[in-house]
């Protein structure tokens, strides 16, 4: 499982300027993109699937695990939108979810939220919603038995090396019960 994974995650790099660092032997490795940057700080980010609803919703807890806050940009703006894909994975068959980078902004500028040293805040994410492509017009629901993975991929762009807002990948996944 953590082959097909570590193959899913190289399947979903879109961006260019890829630097690999390997985290630990038998370990998949953490893609992070831009100049090169200090790894740990990298891993400071950790996200959760807290809550798959049948409707098509996912909760994610995105936690900061140092000391010192943590910044991540919020969605509603071209830094923050385009950054989420889930996968759901059904009787051997992989369905891709991304947010439509065909979107109009009416206001359009970097802002982040700020995550307190150790602490959490939470996403929720509806597949069904008009910016989330991949239900080729069908309603989604996830199933008893689903697989879900949840990636976070968030370029290096200079706003957020200017701003200090966090930019890397990581992932979650859980099984729907």
């Amino acid at each position: 499982m953590t082959k097909l994974l570590c193959g899913l995650l190289i399947c979903a790099s879109f961006f260019s300027g890829l630097v690999v660092a390997q985290d630990a032997p038998q370990r998949c490795a953490k893609l992070y993109y831009g100049p090169p940057v200090n790894a740990k700080a990298m891993d400071e980010l950790k996200i959760r699937i807290t809550r798959v609803a049948p409707s098509g919703s996912i909760t994610i807890e995105m936690s900061n695990s140092s000391k010192e806050p943590l910044r991540v940009w919020q969605d509603w703006n071209s830094w923050g939108t385009f950054s989420w894909h889930i996968l759901r994975i059904r009787k051997g068959q992989v369905k891709t979810f991304f947010q439509t980078p065909n979107q109009g902004f009416t206001s359009n500028a970097p802002i982040f939220d700020e995550i307190a040293g150790h602490a959490h805040l939470e996403r929720k994410i509806d597949l069904n919603k008009v910016d989330w492509c991949g239900s080729d017009g069908e309603k989604m629901n996830f199933e008893s038995g689903d697989m879900v993975i949840v990636i976070y991929d968030v370029p290096g762009t200079h706003e957020a090396v200017n701003l200090v807002v966090w930019y890397g990948l990581t992932t979650a996944s859980t099984v729907v019960k």
